[in-house]
């Protein structure tokens, strides 16, 4: 997902995060009490939440963002049944953008009675499903704050305007300008060569480096081993299809992978195109080619582009097994090596 970061952030490649909190608690309780829910006969609706802790952030890095959230939810909820009425409260345990539907649920009732107990069973058992739907929509929405197309439009016209704004601030204080850039220059080249030195001094701890008390500021571990990680789990692969195989060679990985520590939570990034060289043998039937898959990520497609450098009769046999088998393995690997990257 393309990032939109500031003015300052040129080409959106700079690490910068922003705050969503405040946005993040108004929807969610928002949400919240518009549930409608139904069990035995009752009405079920959240009517409060009475503590919502948590933090949400969009995150802009090498042109992407990333978005982070962490949320707990205490509240109230109220079931009504013609003229019977029962409550109770209810809290909503640490759910995140990487464990959505991996959230639990405690619930208590006031009255004790048959009915209320059937409630609050319902409550911290079927009734995730639709929670799980709710939190679903907050994603969404989340992901949209930042990648409407609006959004990058503006985005794009304010930069070519704050950059007539450089540029004419530069014409009329060539000098002065011309100084503060070189200084700042200075000082950006040694404040690298500071970090460097600092880097090369020390030795990572657990999840991040020994300078990085409790691995809550940003930073960035090298996985130079990307590329070729990638190549060695899909060369020599041999697809098994119908009544033939089709074998697997990489010829090019471009792209990289990152590994990153903020707030002691691990951030895990890659973005690769991929060429594979092809080759098939259906029953009598051979044909080879290439595949150009353009965007391996964690929220790629995998679009494919097959091409045929034969030209043999019956050859076309080959592009079912290709789009569908050949590329379940590819997205296969690619799993593996996602895994063996989270686990730097």
């Amino acid at each position: 997902m393309a990032g939109v970061g500031s003015v300052w952030n040129a080409n959106n490649w700079h690490w910068e995060e922003k705050n969503y909190k405040q946005w993040g608690n108004n929807r969610l309780t928002e949400l919240m009490l518009e549930i409608r829910l139904q069990e035995i006969g009752y009405s079920i609706t959240f009517p409060e939440v009475t503590k919502l802790t948590g933090e949400a952030s969009v995150n802009i890095r090498k042109g992407k963002t990333i978005l982070l959230f962490e949320y707990e939810i205490e509240g109230t909820w109220k079931a009504i049944k013609e003229e019977n009425t029962l409550d109770g409260k209810f809290k909503i345990i640490e759910f995140n953008q990487e464990e959505i539907d991996d959230f639990q649920l405690e619930a208590t009732a006031t009255q004790d009675t048959e009915d209320s107990n059937k409630i609050r069973y319902f409550l911290q058992s079927r009734a995730k499903k639709e929670l799980t739907k709710l939190f679903q929509q907050f994603y969404r929405e989340f992901k949209e704050l930042e990648s409407n197309q609006v959004k990058l439009e503006n985005d794009k016209k304010r930069r070519l305007e704050e950059d007539e704004k450089r540029k004419l601030a530069l014409a009329e204080k060539a000098e002065e300008q011309a100084k503060i850039l070189k200084d700042a220059q200075e000082r950006e080249a040694q404040l690298r060569e500071e970090a460097k030195k600092q880097r090369s001094d020390e030795e990572l701890k657990g999840e991040g480096s020994v300078w990085n008390t409790g691995s809550y500021f940003w930073e960035e571990k090298s996985v130079s081993w990307a590329c070729d990680r990638i190549k060695s789990l899909i060369t020599d692969k041999i697809v098994k299809i119908d009544n033939g195989e089709i074998k697997l060679t990489v010829n090019e990985v471009l792209g990289d992978s990152g590994v990153s520590i903020r707030k002691g939570k691990k951030i895990v990034t890659y973005c690769h195109e991929l060429k594979i060289k092809w080759e098939g043998k259906v029953g009598d039937v051979t044909a080879n080619g290439e595949i150009h898959l353009p965007d391996i990520s964690e929220d790629s497609s995998f679009d494919m582009h097959i091409t045929f450098t034969t030209n043999n009769p019956g050859q076309d046999v080959f592009r079912g097994f290709l789009e569908k088998n050949v590329k379940d393995e590819i997205k296969a690997s690619i799993e593996i090596f996602a895994n063996q990257l989270r686990e730097v």
